[in-house]
């Protein structure tokens, strides 16, 4: 994870910022902010009672078959308190995990698919629209979907392992009836605002806390 404190940035300035690391990448099921294809709005107003977005630990789009290679957070409106996101270290996950259950982990396939959040059915689908989200998430059976990734990986660049699965994605491990796993291990940073902040999903889980104020953030998910 690394984190830019007082970077005042257009939406313009962002996706220029988010290409230092990459090309863009694909964001499905959420729609662009106007006039910025690759920017989207997370966004959550202060009396809203929509359930929270993305209200679980995960990595971004791992339902994709080549999931991002890291997401660039900017925070526009920062809530006095709350509000913030909450990292995981899934290579220390990985450390940690019973050697019983590694070696059961070890050479699986995690199956995965937006279906949970983005079909018609799921979380963010036709029910949520009844209500008052201040986000533009369209439902589609593309969500149905399932992509197959290894549950244990090495980071890209450097090697080390880590377990990779997304909670919010992962609907079973590949060939295995029943499994178990331990929950990761979280690490809460400083909020400097406004900042921009990237970290790579292979090796990093988030997940947002509640906050009692409005919070706006705009995202970009480069790819690999």
């Amino acid at each position: 994870m690394l984190a830019f404190p007082d970077q005042p940035l257009s939406d313009a300035q962002l996706e220029r910022f988010s290409l230092c690391f990459g090309p863009f990448g694909d964001d499905p099921f959420i729609a662009p902010i106007p006039g910025s294809e690759h920017v989207i709005a997370i966004r959550r107003a202060a009396d809203g009672t929509a359930p929270l977005f993305a209200e679980n630990w995960h990595t971004d789009w791992r339902f994709q078959a080549r999931p991002p290679s890291g997401t660039c957070l900017y925070g526009i409106t920062i809530p006095p308190h709350g509000g913030d996101t909450l990292y995981a270290n899934q290579h220390a996950a990985l450390d940690a995990m019973p050697a019983v259950l590694r070696t059961q982990l070890e050479g699986r396939q995690a199956i995965h698919s937006a279906r949970g959040g983005y079909a018609p059915q799921g979380m963010y689908g036709e029910a949520d629209k009844r209500g008052d989200r201040s986000m533009d998430i369209p439902p589609s059976e593309a969500a149905m979907a399932t992509q197959l990734h290894p549950i244990i990986r090495p980071h890209p660049q450097h090697g080390t392992r880590c377990a990779s699965g997304s909670g919010g994605h992962l609907l079973a491990l590949d060939g295995m009836t029943h499994h178990a796993a331990p929950g990761p291990l979280p690490h809460r940073p400083a909020r400097p605002a406004p900042a921009a902040v990237g970290g790579p999903p292979g090796g990093t889980g988030t997940r947002p806390r509640p906050a009692p104020a409005a919070l706006g953030i705009a995202r970009q998910p480069p790819q690999r």
